[in-house]
């Protein structure tokens, strides 16, 4: 199982490094959106705790926010197809089975069973904690093809908002750092003191 998911991260990290290269040989002018891509991929994969909304108000008053929000709609797809396959995987553990098995998750799983795409769509448009629901499409064995469609109908007038905002607003570069160290100690320490109550 770790050679596969190191393939899935070997994979994950080589496509935006191709894209990187392409984008430098032929559109050099937009080289920083394959940053900003990759940025809200990993903000979405290995480090959730990543702010991703300042940088997604930065990146509005740089391009278009309907091309910002398409990017970031496009990436996270991408992102959330390695999710799910990891997922999959994690799943299958023994462990893992014990858990998915218990009473309590197999109701919640029941709920979200009965408007799948409308809770993915919900979920990644607000606020609301989405990680619950993408652990649901992967036990209930939602169609990974509904599910992509589902995060970027979610997703992308998210990122647009973001974008046209920050296209209005137009802070400056330390504006925009100090949302995005804000937002990172709320993350961090929230993280810790749920890491501390469980200890």
């Amino acid at each position: 199982m770790n050679k596969v998911k190191w393939w899935i991260y070997s994979a994950f990290i080589g496509s935006f490094a191709f894209a990187e290269l392409i984008v430098v040989l032929f559109f050099p002018q937009y080289q920083t959106l394959v940053w900003y891509c990759f940025y809200t991929a990993i903000s979405n994969f290995c480090i959730p705790w990543l702010p991703h909304e300042p940088i997604v108000l930065l990146y509005g008053t740089l391009f278009n926010p309907l091309l910002v929000a398409l990017l970031g709609g496009i990436s996270t797809c991408w992102v959330e197809f390695f999710n799910y396959k990891i997922l999959g995987l994690i799943t299958n553990i023994r462990q893992v089975q014990a858990i998915i098995q218990k009473h309590w998750y197999l109701k919640a799983e029941g709920w979200f069973k009965k408007a799948p795409f409308l809770s993915l769509v919900i979920s990644g448009f607000t606020p609301i904690p989405y990680a619950p629901f993408r652990v649901f499409a992967v036990t209930s064995k939602y169609p990974l093809t509904k599910y992509l469609l589902a995060v970027f109908v979610g997703r992308t007038p998210r990122y647009y908002i973001l974008a046209w905002a920050g296209d209005v607003i137009k802070l400056s570069w330390w504006g925009y750092g100090i949302i995005f160290l804000v937002l990172l100690i709320v993350a961090l320490y929230s993280r810790f003191r749920a890491k501390y109550a469980k200890s």
